[in-house]
Parts: C-alpha cells; structure tokens; sequence
C-alpha cells in the first residue's frame, strides 16, 4: 500500500489518514487541569492514559529515561485525526535538550471548529473560561470564517472558528484539532517540505486575523492537509506579519506544542523522500504513542514530525 492511500476504518472509526496528523503534542505543567480543558470543557475522549515513565518515547525525543511522569492520548468520539497527546514532565527543564526548538516556535497555536461560535463563547464563559470576544475574520479559499481567541494553559492559544454547516463539526462540541498554526518565513519552502515529504495537498490560501480592535490585520495563510479528512491539517501563516503581535508560545521548553506524529502504512518513501531534510529513522518503538516502526524529522521552521508505520 502506498503511503499516500488512506486504510480501511478499524473499529468503527473514521481513518487515520495518512496526510492528516494522529496528534499535536502539548507539554503541559499540570495532566489533571490540562485535562480538564481538553476532555470535560472541549469534550474530547481519553483513548489511553499512563502516570508511569515511557522510557522508549523519551529515548525517541532525547530525554532521560524517567523524564515524562504523565501521559493522555484524546480524540473526538469516532475520529482519529486531529487528536491531541499531552506530556508532563518531571522537571521544567527536563525537554531543554529535545524540544526548545519546537516548544518556543514555529507552532504557535492550534485551531478548533465550531457550528455557532457566539453560543460556544457563552458556554465557555458560563463554565469559568473568559475568551476574546474581538473576532476576527480568517479567509481560506474564498471563504469567511468568523474566529475568536482562547488563551489556554500552557502557553497554547486556541482559536476557535465557526464552520456553520460544514462537514469538519459532527458535534456540538468540539471534535478534534481543525489547524496546527505554524508561523514561517517562508511559507513557499515550508509548504515544500509538507508536500514533498509527507504527501501533503495545498488546500486552500487565504488569511489569517491578527491583533484586535483598531489594531485587527490579516496574514497570509496557507492550508494543507487531507482532502478527505477535514482534521490534522496544518495552517502556515507568514511570520512577518506576526513580529508586531504578543508572543505566542510557551517560553518553557516542556510547555507548548512540542511536535506532532503521523500514522502511515509505509514508512519507506517517506525516508527516501526526507533524506536531504534530515530525516532519521528509530528502527521499532513501543509507547503510550503506539508501536511501530518509527522515524522523525524537523521541518525547515523547526517543527518536530514523527511517523510511526502502522
């Protein structure tokens, strides 16, 4: 099977496609209340959780053996794509060595779809959390999505956007990661590496809104992912256009997005064609991730990639 085929469905749910991300990592300080956000506010489901260490994953990303104490593994209810993996670590400075790189940049924040976002703010805002309410206006491919901001813990922004009608909610809540935001110089060889490498498509171009009020201004935008799944995509926005707006990242580097993982049913032309990009492959891993063979490799903003064949 080639890398770019999508594989049957296996109990009863939809995926994984190999173009879309299984999971956005986020290094997070506290697994209880990240998980608190992420399963009872957002509504995401626990598929696996562990408080032991996960020696074979920290060997992976160059930590200690005992570096990670927690783990949980969250989806939407009948998907794979778009899930999203949180990781504690014992120590602030545990994921210096590995995940700085990635940690304070390029990924700056992720993207949830909604149906109707104004009902979802006062919903969000009844159960404690305080979202902005400037809205703002992203443009892919022609159309208007209305968007607001939700600075979550650990450092990672949420922008929630409204898809009234579309495929992408199924729920009304949450389902899973919509866009991975990615700040880049250069959005072209970027969006390279993506389609070279992983098989990625170029989706849709367009805008992204920045700043609020008076101040609100828009960045170029580039998506790219599955045609076929609306989830896991990854969203370039042009870093220039960013320089004048608030940080966006955790400063700790075991905080934030750290990465993200493919699952693809042939890991082999992926290291044929991410050989000049510095692609390394780890031989057979097991951990909370799953097991397989597994490779990874940064992309030319910094982002961490890793694949699992499975």
């Amino acid at each position: 099977m080639d890398d770019g085929e999508r594989r049957a469905p296996t109990t009863g749910l939809a995926g994984p496609s190999a173009h879309a991300f299984a999971y956005v990592t986020l290094g997070v300080e506290d697994l209880d209340r990240a998980l608190g956000l992420w399963s009872e506010r957002f509504g995401m489901e626990v598929s696996r959780r562990s408080e032991d260490p996960d020696p074979a994953l920290a060997a992976l990303r160059g930590y200690a053996p005992d570096a990670i104490v927690g783990q949980a593994l969250l989806n939407a209810p009948g998907l794979i794509d778009g899930g999203i993996h949180l990781v504690r670590f014992a120590r602030s400075d545990q994921g210096t060595h590995a995940s700085r790189r990635s940690a304070e940049g390029p990924a700056f924040g992720i993207a949830v779809a909604v149906r109707d976002l104004e009902r979802y703010l006062e919903a969000l805002s009844a159960g404690g959390l305080t979202p902005a309410r400037d809205l703002g206006i992203l443009e892919p491919g022609g159309r208007k999505l209305r968007a607001a901001r939700l600075p979550a813990a650990d450092g990672v922004e949420v922008l929630i956007v409204e898809t009234p009608g579309a495929a992408v909610v199924t729920r009304e809540r949450i389902d899973a990661v919509y866009w991975l935001l990615i700040e880049t110089d250069e959005l072209e060889r970027e969006a390279g590496f993506f389609t070279e490498v992983l098989g990625l498509e170029r989706l849709e171009s367009g805008s992204f809104p920045i700043g609020t009020g008076e101040r609100l201004r828009s960045a170029p935008m580039l998506v790219l992912g599955d045609s076929e799944s609306h989830l896991g995509r990854i969203a370039l926005v042009e870093a220039s256009a960013l320089a004048e707006d608030a940080p966006r990242s955790a400063a700790a580097s075991t905080r934030g997005i750290l990465g993200v993982t493919y699952v693809v049913p042939d890991l082999a032309p992926i290291l044929a064609r991410g050989a000049r990009f510095g692609v390394r492959e780890h031989g057979r891993v097991s951990s909370l991730l799953g097991e397989g063979r597994m490779a990874s490799v940064h992309s030319p903003s910094g982002l961490r990639i890793d694949i699992i064949e499975q």
